[in-house]
């Protein structure tokens, strides 16, 4: 659909708009796969939901969900497989199937303020947690192809790690911050990664940051400098019919609060996209995306300390990278 429009305002709508209503193999436009995506970002709080006081309580409970799950479907059957997790890094980030479940019940956290702060905690929802870990499940089970061969490690994925240059850092609230700049990424590598590296390298990634205590305990924000990419060479980084894949990852069943979605730069086919996708998104959501006119507001807002070096403008002081230090260093 590209060749068909000029790399003009008018033409960058018009191919958002067909890019986005365009159906898949199944019926299904990327529009209404983002739809779904964004209705579970926050998850949904029943009526009838197991609450309970402790973390302890809630992985027993969770574990017992997920075994009655499993025995249920056959875990020899193709329903069933899903909750093997033969594809979770459980290992790579050396962790334990009880560390995996306290990242859901951390995110189905009940609180007063209806936060994720330590202080303000008081209850696990533990039938939310596990309807997100269900999901998560499912996502997993259904890229295993991409993921288990070979397994999903540091080394892995290290070519598409240094191509895609993202980098995390921590703000003066606690959060875990995701930044993404377009102005550093490499796009002659990343052109070379096929759409398996893709999807294996934003797993990887999701899963360190899902790991991560103060990511679980103060929630995340992604801090995207989008530097006006145009249409065109942003379809030759990612496959837009990958778009909703990798989202519905990060975005639709990790268990990642996100606190803010900070952008600059934002490009015409962006505004075009968040338009579209506005009638979808909840009042909470929307109020958490947030345009920023230029770097200066950025610094403003965050400050420079947690800003990673080499970020767009800004200036920024923060150097210890920890998935850097960690896994590439």
């Amino acid at each position: 659909f590209m060749a068909e429009h000029e790399d003009s305002v008018t033409g960058q709508q018009a191919a958002v708009m067909e890019a986005m209503t365009s159906t898949d193999k199944n019926g299904k436009s990327i529009l209404s796969q983002y739809r779904d995506i964004f209705s579970m970002v926050e998850g949904k709080d029943d009526r009838d939901d197991v609450l309970v006081d402790t973390l302890q309580e809630g992985v027993s409970a969770l574990g017992l969900l997920a075994q009655s799950a499993g025995e249920k479907a056959g875990l020899d059957t193709k329903a069933g497989n899903k909750w093997r997790l033969r594809s979770t890094p459980l290992g790579e980030f050396r962790k334990s199937l009880d560390d995996l479940y306290i990242s859901f019940l951390r995110w189905a956290v009940v609180t007063d303020a209806g936060g994720t702060g330590d202080s303000e905690r008081s209850k696990y929802n533990v039938s939310k947690a596990f309807r997100r870990f269900e999901s998560y499940a499912s996502w997993m089970n259904d890229a295993e192809d991409d993921l288990l061969e070979p397994p999903l490690t540091a080394s892995s994925v290290a070519r598409a790690y240094h191509a895609w240059q993202m980098r995390v850092s921590y703000d003066g609230k606690g959060r875990l911050l995701w930044w993404f700049d377009v102005g550093l990424t490499n796009f002659s590598q990343v052109k070379q990664l096929t759409p398996k590296d893709t999807v294996r390298f934003f797993t990887w990634f999701s899963h360190f940051v899902m790991f991560d205590d103060a990511a679980q305990t103060h929630g995340i924000a992604y801090v995207v400098n989008f530097a006006k990419i145009g249409l065109r060479p942003t379809v030759g980084l990612v496959p837009m019919q990958l778009w909703p894949k990798l989202d519905g990852l990060t975005i639709g069943v990790m268990p990642l609060h996100t606190m803010e979605f900070l952008t600059m730069g934002d490009p015409v086919w962006y505004t075009v996209m968040i338009t579209l996708l506005s009638p979808f998104l909840s009042r909470k959501l929307r109020a958490r995306m947030v345009s920023l006119r230029d770097h200066t507001a950025l610094v403003e807002m965050l400050g420079v300390e947690c800003i990673p070096q080499g970020f767009s403008k800004c200036e920024g002081h923060f150097l210890r990278d920890p998935v850097e230090e960690q896994f590439f260093s």
